[in-house]
């Protein structure tokens, strides 16, 4: 009995020690290191946040860390903010808004890699020269990825055939997907966002016609709308239309406005950090990033649009 005991005693010590090292070899290491504002924080909410630090943390085996900093900081203090959570860490990473800081943080900590995230910015916020010198990397949001992404999804949304006698069954019903997209993001590069989000949902049989606008005013209702994307504007339809699947190009938790969001494209630095950090270990300099497209907790039980996420990705 007594022999029992000790090996069922061995056994779960053995058992412990095995799960203990994993934490503690996690605790040992570097960890990754983002900066964000607290409106950042707020907006995309603390409970999203700390499930996405916790998923990053598990697929990089390193701890994931914000650096939490006042909306009103000024720029030379924020190194200060980082060096307060760790002296010593892996990577930083600065959304665009912090560029002038990540500048700083580089010149006094010029060992330590630095991450830029220039999002959806389409303009150079560092001269090539400067990413000459060690350590300094800058990736962008892969917008034309995304929307052809967008686009293919789109198109998985269709309205029941019309009941009337003159509906084709053989033509089918000829539904629409709205496209608010805020133009001023975008600028001379709107166009091809246009161009790869029609390539995206011509892919599909019978694909719904397409209407971009770039605000809620030049928008005329229609009921044949199958689809809704929302890329910075028209959240005013939401107010009379909350029925009509959205697809939301934004880090913003929809859980705080948007009921019916179906799926989020989430290009946040936390939704890109994974990315971002496998993109320097290669030694790139440059580059972009998809962005995380993710199922809405209302959708997540809909196996056919699991599936279509799947086969676009």
């Amino acid at each position: 009995m007594r022999k029992k005991l000790k090996r069922t005693f061995i056994i779960l010590a053995l058992l412990l020690l095995l799960l203990f090292i994993p934490f503690f070899i996690l605790e040992q290491r570097a960890p990754v290191l983002i900066v964000a504002d607290e409106t950042f924080i707020e907006l995309y909410g603390e409970k999203r946040l700390e499930r996405e630090l916790n998923r990053n943390t598990a697929l990089l085996f390193r701890n994931v860390k914000i650096v939490p900093v006042s909306n009103e900081i000024s720029d030379d203090l924020v190194p200060y903010s980082v060096s307060g959570i760790s002296a010593a860490p892996y990577c930083v990473l600065f959304p665009l808004r912090f560029t002038s800081s990540a500048k700083l943080y580089h010149k006094e900590n010029p060992d330590i890699n630095v991450i830029i995230l220039d999002g959806r910015n389409k303009n150079d916020v560092i001269d090539s020269s400067n990413l000459e010198t060690a350590n300094l990397f800058k990736y962008k949001t892969n917008i034309e990825a995304d929307f052809f992404k967008i686009g293919n999804i789109a198109a998985f949304f269709q309205l029941p055939p019309a009941k009337n006698e003159e509906f084709d069954v053989n033509q089918g019903q000829k539904n629409q997907v709205i496209v608010f997209l805020e133009s001023n993001l975008y600028n001379s590069f709107d166009s091809k966002v246009k161009e790869a989000f029609n390539q995206g949902i011509n892919r599909n049989e019978n694909p719904p016609e397409v209407i971009f606008y770039n605000n809620y005013s030049e928008f005329v209702s229609n009921p044949d709308i199958s689809c809704v994307v929302m890329v910075g504007a028209g959240s005013e339809f939401l107010e009379n239309n909350k029925k009509t699947p959205i697809l939301l190009y934004s880090w913003i938790d929809p859980s705080m406005s948007i009921s019916s969001a179906a799926v989020i494209i989430d290009d946040s630095p936390l939704g890109q950090v994974y990315q971002a950090v496998k993109l320097f270990e290669s030694g790139s300099k440059t580059g972009e990033i998809n962005s995380r497209f993710i199922i809405s907790d209302n959708k997540k039980k809909d196996k056919a649009l699991l599936r279509k996420l799947r086969e676009s990705s």
